[in-house]
């Protein structure tokens, strides 16, 4: 299936380019070689890509490959070239990377900040400064499944978990119910009413942690 910005409503190839006449989304797969690339034609607009447009997608994703982005400014300066669209799946494992780079080193931080030696508000505004990245690559990988993925899928599940925890971490404490919610309405159809996972996204969307501790006696207590 193919998809582009404008069009919500499809499913994009994991192999997503930028149609360089509309701006929408053209697809590629590669062939078993892994160097040639038949591209699908862009559907908003109908456009096929010329041998030469094909050869800068290929250049581009294997550069990706080559020489990957380093920071998640770099992923965002990549997909604001308008070569590969933000759906391709490199630029989605490579936002997952970052994602639990800055997850463990924002736990690492956060250890330093002390509760007891500065005022509550200050204590806050730290806490959701060293989270902040962490959620914005977070939040943006669960953009990229709604993307790809139909709206019931088990994995959408996870990374709206995911994201809710870092939300609890970042003292979001709403932001963090409505991760919760958005997790137990998908796992509601994946994974059915009275499946554990389902219960417990239910409990927490109502009663959500407000604290890291309170968050990590829950999920040690939901592991026993």
């Amino acid at each position: 299936a193919m998809a582009c910005q404008q069009c919500k409503t499809e499913q994009q190839s994991l192999h997503g380019f930028h149609c360089v006449m509309s701006s929408s989304s053209d697809n590629a797969d590669r062939n078993q070689d892994g160097q040639s690339m038949k591209v699908t034609a862009c559907v908003l607009c109908a456009h096929e890509a010329t041998p030469s447009e094909i050869v800068i997608f290929k250049q581009k994703e294997d550069s990706v490959v080559d020489d990957p982005p380093e920071s998640y400014d770099q992923v965002m300066e990549l997909i604001a070239e308008g070569i590969l669209h933000e759906s391709h799946h490199r630029i989605f494992q490579i936002l997952e990377i970052f994602a639990n780079e800055y997850i463990s080193d924002a736990k690492r931080q956060a250890v330093f900040v002390e509760r007891d030696a500065i005022s509550e508000t200050s204590y806050n505004e730290q806490i959701s400064s060293i989270y902040s990245t962490a959620i914005a690559v977070m939040s943006h990988c669960c953009r990229l499944l709604d993307m790809v993925l139909p709206y019931i899928h088990p994995e959408k599940v996870i990374y709206a978990d995911k994201l809710a925890q870092l939300h609890v971490c970042s003292g979001q404490i709403d932001a963090a119910s409505a991760a919760y919610t958005s997790a137990y309405q998908v796992s509601l159809k994946a994974n059915g009413q009275h499946s554990a996972i389902s219960k417990a996204l239910l409990s927490l969307s109502s009663n959500t942690p407000t604290t890291r501790k309170e968050l990590l006696n829950h999920y040690a207590a939901s592991t026993k």
